[in-house]
């Protein structure tokens, strides 16, 4: 598989500050290479039902995704709404939930 592109993908995770209140963070990864594939009418209608705007599938290695349910592509964030593990490798869907409106 030749990967051509990157991506970033997000954490949130739980922290306590020095008086010991919770706070969220983000923690992002480094740049990983992936590569960009096709969203097919019949994922963009599956995404439309499930309340999302299809906007990429992104391949990269399976190891290199830990659960995640943001990414960062092209410089746009977007939220990861399926996965499919296909062998060495994990297929992320990335779209934006419909009506959001996605900040450039």
């Amino acid at each position: 598989m030749k990967m051509e592109d990157t991506i970033i993908l997000v954490t949130e995770e739980t922290v306590k500050d020095a008086t010991r209140q919770s706070y969220k963070r983000e923690v992002q990864t480094d740049e990983l290479l992936c590569r960009l594939g096709s969203i097919t009418r019949t994922e963009w209608s599956s995404a439309q039902q499930a309340g999302y705007e299809a906007a990429y599938q992104v391949e990269l290695f399976f190891l290199e995704y830990t659960g995640q349910k943001t990414a960062v592509f092209h410089g746009k964030r977007y939220a990861i709404y399926r996965t499919f593990r296909n062998g060495e490798r994990i297929e992320l869907y990335l779209g934006t939930r419909v009506g959001e409106i996605h900040a450039e």
